[in-house]
């Protein structure tokens, strides 16, 4: 059976939320930039663990209920804005700018909260595993950000983008880029799209931090079933571990021969050694996870609110001829992908 988390979280119910569109939701949440938090110390060394650095979620319960939670895990005043967003009509802006969404224009009974990085990182790695935890059984996670910083400064945004460049890379993302200039005297390597499910921000912390985190920053996003498929493995095993096996699912660098380039077997060339030094769990970690599977409720949940509307369309207009419907099913019989086996595993 594929397990998509922990015995005690895989059991417990996750309200069928879908939350593809936090990025029309929070459209300050989605910026271009590397967020501004400030979680971290001087005098740090090495390669840190790695931390949460936001963390987007929906409740189906009251946000009342959600703001109350929220301050025990980070006390602070939550103030109700004058006007809410396209989809809620309620907007509450916490401590570090963090915020809770509620009043749902449909009718439903809903929350959303967008858990910043300074929000996050006034947590420590106790708290913050407390707080994923509850928002795993009690939520539906839609984004999580997670962060590792390197006070050795192993290798810059330069070095990693110049890797690219000369092809020493391996990842499906289309055009990884150096954003050079972001902050004065600093760049930003970008791999993925920024609403894709994986995508990675690497980037020069002391320069955008003016000096208080001394570090290169490798910053992963993630979102909707990747998202939740990280949370649940992990809570279930090593932060560290899923992170950088999740990293190298989206780009691996290695000293890639032209031979091997032209044969495609890129992977057979070795790790450069200091991506080595920030993934060496990967490879053992990779072969222990399975495929997790959908959940039945959340699949429902899809159906209805994004394609209820086009199947009853096309049925009204076919005057309630519901046959090709039948050859729909049958003909998606056919496509499964490893997840919906997998949840017809699960209920089998």
């Amino acid at each position: 059976m594929a397990v998509a988390g922990p015995d005690e979280l895989r059991a417990a119910p996750r309200p069928g939320r879908l939350a593809s569109m936090v990025g029309d939701l929070f459209p300050m949440a989605e910026s271009h930039h590397p967020s501004s938090n400030t979680g971290g110390e001087i005098g740090k060394e090495g390669l840190q663990e790695c931390f949460y650095d936001w963390l987007g979620v929906s409740f189906d319960a009251e946000p009342e209920v959600i703001l109350r939670k929220l301050a025990g895990f980070v006390p602070g005043e939550w103030v109700k804005t004058e006007y809410g967003t396209a989809w809620y009509a309620d907007r509450w802006i916490g401590p570090a700018g963090a915020q809770v969404v509620g009043g749902n224009r449909t009718g439903t009974k809903e929350c959303h909260a967008e858990l910043t990085g300074k929000w996050m990182h006034a947590l420590d790695e106790e708290h913050q595993g407390d707080l994923m935890d509850w928002a795993w059984r009690k939520g539906h996670i839609g984004r999580v950000d997670v962060t590792r910083d390197d006070y050795s400064r192993i290798v810059g945004p330069v070095e990693v983008a110049a890797a690219i460049r000369a092809r020493q890379s391996v990842t499906h993302a289309k055009d990884p880029q150096l954003i050079e200039g972001l902050f004065s005297g600093g760049g930003t390597v970008n791999v993925g799209k920024r609403a894709s499910d994986r995508s990675l921000c690497m980037y020069d912390k002391s320069v955008q931090s003016g000096g208080e985190i001394n570090a290169y920053r490798w910053e992963l996003r993630l979102r909707r079933d990747v998202a939740r498929s990280f949370v649940a493995r992990a809570l279930a095993s090593s932060l560290d571990d899923v992170w950088a096996s999740e990293l190298v699912t989206l780009i691996d660098f290695r000293d890639i021969s032209d031979a091997d380039r032209e044969n495609n077997n890129q992977t057979r060339g070795k790790r450069l050694p200091w991506f080595e030094q920030l993934v060496s769990t990967a490879a053992k970690f990779r072969q222990a996870v399975e495929v997790p599977p959908l959940i039945l409720e959340e699949a429902q949940h899809w159906v209805r609110r994004s394609i209820g509307p086009t199947l009853a369309a096309i049925t009204q207009k076919l005057g309630g001829d519901i046959a090709w419907l039948t050859d729909v099913l049958d003909e998606g019989r056919t496509r499964y992908k490893p997840r919906h086996l997998a949840m017809l595993r699960e209920f089998a």
